[in-house]
């Protein structure tokens, strides 16, 4: 018999634990961001790379001069430049975003966009996105590991259709707007005729010392924490527009809505949501890579002891990065024709 008082911190464990895992889950979607800030594009299958990032994810980044990124964060006027990407060809179209569509598509590249080579035209490219910008941007490629914000998990970020679904309807958006405000890789849906229940990504979150094993398809990744939002998902992602009030009712409503088997530990705050990742085992770089398709079961195996991590390159790599320089074996960073 246990000695904890009801309701104890001892209980609400006891009850997290004993909560049904629910339906078993697939992969209902992939989506890729080829630059990093601008759109993305949905794939039927990623390869994952050794570093744990998937192929195309954060590939390319856009940088000024002093070698700080160009993102939505800093840029407002990043959100009004529309990209559709041949991955096939390796090419981009980029332009003005065109109006927007009364059930929330992004809107196309409109007049004056024009349809670039990533590599034999980057100079040109780079020139028509400063235009756009208002400054001076080059654009950097990196095969390796991409240009994640968090180098230490740059596995791809999980969240659920069910998810979506409710913040949709917290906030009366379209499902595709929250999609483009959170921009995650892998949507989770419930295999065969069940339903995913709503943070049913929360699972993957471990308590303190722990990351949790899961198998998504051919790749092995741990679930290493709740993903920090920054400013952008409070932002129209066509016009940059502000949503007044956006990010404390967001941070009421998952304090609220938080599921019982979600640890408290994982939330300092509640401005969290979707689940980032890295490779399972991986040491200095060393994922066992695979390939993740749609349709592809997500087995979730346990927590386990927090293994060591490192950078997915070392500090002198970073920084080549942040300098332009390669550092990243076949990259074509140098490559600006």
């Amino acid at each position: 018999m246990s000695d904890s008082a009801p309701g104890s911190a001892a209980d609400d464990a006891a009850e997290a634990a004993a909560t049904p895992p629910g339906p078993e889950l697939r992969i209902g979607r992939i989506t890729v961001f080829p630059i990093k800030s601008l759109d993305g594009v949905g794939v039927d299958a990623a390869a994952v790379l050794p570093s744990g990032a998937l192929a195309w994810d954060r590939r390319f980044a856009l940088f000024e001069p002093d070698g700080s990124v160009v993102n939505g964060k800093r840029e407002p006027r990043v959100h009004r430049v529309a990209a559709r990407f041949d991955l096939s060809g390796e090419c981009v179209t980029v332009g003005p975003r065109t109006a927007t569509e009364p059930d929330g598509g992004g809107g196309e590249p409109g007049p004056g966009s024009r349809t670039f080579s990533l590599h034999d035209d980057r100079e040109e490219l780079e020139a028509f996105l400063s235009r756009m910008l208002a400054r001076s941007v080059r654009l950097r490629e990196d095969q390796r590991t991409g240009f994640p914000d968090d180098e230490i998990s740059p596995g791809p970020t999980v969240i659920t259709a069910a998810t979506i679904a409710t913040i949709a309807g917290w906030f009366d958006l379209p499902p595709d707007e929250v999609r483009r405000r959170f921009r995650t890789n892998f949507e989770l849906t419930a295999q065969g005729t069940g339903t995913a229940e709503p943070f049913a990504e929360d699972r993957l979150v471990p308590e303190p010392g722990q990351e949790i094993e899961f198998w998504a398809g051919e790749g092995r990744f741990v679930g290493t924490g709740a993903c920090q939002r920054c400013v952008v998902p409070t932002r129209d992602s066509r016009t940059g527009a502000a949503m007044r009030g956006f990010q404390k009712e967001f941070a009421n409503l998952r304090r609220r809505t938080l599921p019982r088997f979600a640890p408290d530990s994982g939330f300092d705050h509640f401005f969290r949501l979707a689940v980032n990742t890295r490779p399972l085992g991986r040491s200095r770089g060393g994922g066992n890579g695979g390939v993740v398709r749609v349709g592809d079961a997500v087995r979730i195996i346990g927590s386990r002891p927090e293994m060591e991590r490192s950078d997915p390159s070392s500090a002198e790599e970073s920084e080549s990065r942040r300098s332009g320089r390669t550092g990243s074996s076949g990259s074509r960073t140098g490559r600006r024709r």
